[in-house]
């Protein structure tokens, strides 16, 4: 009678994850069609040229920062198509382009960002894009931010480590203001957010992007700057197979057609 109950188990079991399997195929299959349309709809719909867009756009963001996964296996945008979305982003006059990765890809890879971007910003060799390190967040050779200025944009690369370590450094400043306040009116009692926004703001001296374009499979924004993203639209890349200039064009379109509510 054991044996018989414990067969009528496994076969409920198997039964149940050969059902979720059914499940899962069903779901793969039909997100997987809806961006073959999409693709379709973007290619034969959206217009490829990247000048005519910014002279009918009504609004672009002023900030964009474009996030990877530093992990190298994912292959979902290669430093070419990062480029690509770069030098399309100048072309619409976006004042401040970042670039974003939680492994330092960017900073490791420097050197062939500046070519592949050169190159594809039609530059000469006398005239190449040289990342410059800044330093205002802090001392610490970790902890900095690259940037260089291209025409009307500021380009700068971002890292996770940007976050870690200016915190850090915040509250050793914090805890010595606290520790070397001698009059009791004058002490700080509580620590607020906005002493820690202002300190923040201070450090980091980066806007506030008005869009983050998650280039990744992930919608994951691998921690950028969470305290900085108060009002930043996120909006994953649409890409099945080469970039496109019609996936950054349906990204400006979404953006240009959001409209913020702000509350009391």
């Amino acid at each position: 009678m054991s044996a018989v109950m414990r067969l009528k188990d496994e076969l409920v079991d198997y039964s149940f994850k050969f059902m979720l399997n059914c499940v899962h195929m069903v779901f793969t299959v039909c997100l997987l069609l809806s961006e073959i349309w999409s693709y379709v709809r973007r290619r034969w719909t959206i217009s490829r040229n990247i000048i005519q867009f910014s002279q009918s756009v009504k609004k672009i963001p002023k900030h964009i920062v474009f996030i990877i996964d530093g992990n190298e296996k994912d292959k979902y945008v290669s430093l070419e198509e990062i480029c690509q979305l770069m030098q399309w982003s100048i072309t619409l006059e976006i004042s401040n382009i970042s670039l974003y990765d939680n492994r330092g890809y960017f900073v490791k890879n420097m050197d062939l960002l500046e070519s592949l971007l050169s190159r594809a910003l039609c530059l000469s060799p006398d005239d190449q894009i040289k990342f410059k390190p800044s330093q205002k967040n802090g001392s610490n050779q970790h902890n900095v931010i690259y940037h260089t200025n291209f025409k009307s944009s500021t380009l700068r690369i971002l890292s996770m480590l940007n976050g870690k370590q200016t915190i850090t450094m915040i509250a050793k400043e914090l805890i010595t203001k606290i520790s070397k306040s001698i009059d009791e009116s004058e002490k700080i009692k509580t620590i607020t957010s906005n002493d820690i926004d202002f300190l923040m703001m201070e450090k980091i001296s980066v806007p506030e992007p008005d869009l983050a374009i998650i280039c990744s499979t992930k919608p994951c924004l691998f921690g950028l700057l969470p305290w900085h993203m108060r009002l930043t639209e996120m909006i994953k890349l649409p890409k099945l197979g080469p970039l496109m200039p019609q996936d950054f064009v349906y990204v400006m379109n979404r953006f240009s057609l959001c409209h913020q509510r702000y509350g009391r």
